[in-house]
């Protein structure tokens, strides 16, 4: 059983040399350097955690969450270019291990809790401006190890400008040298601008340049769980047997493990460290399994911090473009209980929709020209929704909160 204090600090005030092998990940470094531009970033963190500890995800009734995801590869050389077959293999591998359909799963000790996540990835069928794409970028760059620097997000740096983050997960395919494996932001902690994965090219897939021990795609498997908000199994900052990870059913443990170790291997009086568990530092042949716990944080995460991934349209038809309907319009009260108004919609004909956090449609599709709409919500249960609207193939959303009367 994890105790749930919540951080109070974070013990990151450390430097990452370059050495001989570069470091498993690069999240906490990265988020030190986060945390000394700016220090009330410590009190978001807290915030989330309270809210996660508090917040009860929706039942999902086994409906399965997809990620939109776009690569963006930027490369120096031509084995940094990764084939499109080593990005198909990367994208395979993280749905077999968020879906537990990884063929070593039956290598997870039967003491310990592992499940399907039930989340899922796709590479993007459209653009952010509604376009077919095939979810994979190429840009030429002149500069080495342009994952460590802040030109890899920046296009007129000789890197790739950001889609969308609320829309989909970024995958940057860069090099990193000898820092890191790749590093990933929790929810929150970066700009917009920056907000995805970074990886090098090396720990990227399970074929072409990628290379042993990291060549099975769990540095990106392991990443992407610290872009839902997962941490690390020992915890933020030096770890210890004070230290917590926020999720119950994994043991606490000291510190990080490395390679591949037998079972039980214990630390802090449990009854083995989860070494296999993907949050930990093992070799990509000895990791296999995420947790319930773990599961229900990252859904909880995404329903409460990146709730737009689950009305994205990144994986859906041409047609339908994530752009403004009008100029401009609100809704309001944002936060209500029967009734609210949307104010300025155009006056041509357009479809409009509420649709819960899952996605799920809450009532037909309605085709009307008012503009003003006045809608009563009160047969809604409390929660998180959205009303997507579209007109001439172009749909925009707005979110507002339902309580209970």
């Amino acid at each position: 059983m994890k105790n749930l204090t919540f951080f109070l600090s974070f013990l990151l005030l450390w430097s990452y040399g370059v050495t001989a092998q570069p470091q498993r990940c690069g999240k906490d470094a990265k988020l030190n350097e986060r945390l000394q531009e700016n220090p009330e970033l410590i009190n978001i963190i807290n915030k989330q955690n309270k809210e996660i500890a508090n917040f009860t995800p929706l039942n999902k009734a086994r409906a399965v969450v997809t990620i939109p995801v776009v690569v963006h590869v930027v490369y120096r050389t031509s084995n940094q270019n990764v084939s499109d077959a080593q990005i198909y293999s990367q994208i395979n591998s993280l749905n077999e291990d968020y879906r537990r359909l990884n063929t070593d799963a039956i290598n997870t000790p039967s003491g310990f809790s592992a499940v399907d996540t039930e989340i899922e990835f796709c590479l993007a069928s459209v653009d952010p401006n509604g376009n077919p794409t095939t979810g994979i970028t190429r840009t030429a760059t002149t500069i080495s190890e342009i994952g460590n620097t802040n030109s890899y997000y920046r296009t007129a740096l000789g890197g790739k400008d950001i889609w969308n983050r609320d829309h989909y997960l970024n995958i940057w395919v860069c090099d990193l040298g000898q820092f890191y494996l790749g590093f990933a932001y929790t929810p929150n902690t970066a700009p917009s601008t920056y907000d995805g994965l970074v990886i090098d090219p090396r720990y990227f897939g399970t074929m072409g340049s990628a290379i042993a021990p990291y060549n099975r795609g769990r540095t990106a498997t392991h990443e992407i769980g610290h872009w839902f908000n997962l941490e690390h199994l020992w915890g933020a900052g030096f770890g210890g047997c004070n230290s917590t990870d926020f999720v119950n059913d994994t043991p606490t443990q000291f510190e990080e493990n490395y390679g591949c170790l037998n079972h039980p291997s214990p630390s802090c009086s449990n009854n083995g460290d989860m070494f296999m568990n993907y949050m930990d530092y093992s070799d990509d042949a000895c990791m296999n399994a995420f947790t319930l716990g773990q599961k229900n944080r990252m859904i909880t995460a995404i329903q409460l911090f990146r709730p737009l991934l689950l009305i994205s349209n990144g994986c859906g038809t041409v047609g339908i473009q994530t752009n403004t309907l009008a100029n401009s319009f609100d809704i309001y009260p944002t936060i209500t209980n029967s009734n609210l108004t949307v104010n300025n919609l155009t006056n041509i004909n357009y479809e409009y929709q509420i649709v819960n956090l899952l996605g799920q449609n809450q009532g037909p599709i309605k085709t009307i020209g008012d503009r003003q709409l006045l809608l009563n919500v009160s047969n809604l249960k409390p929660g998180v929704y959205f009303i997507n609207f579209v007109a001439n193939g172009k749909r925009t959303t707005r979110k507002f909160i339902k309580i209970a009367e």
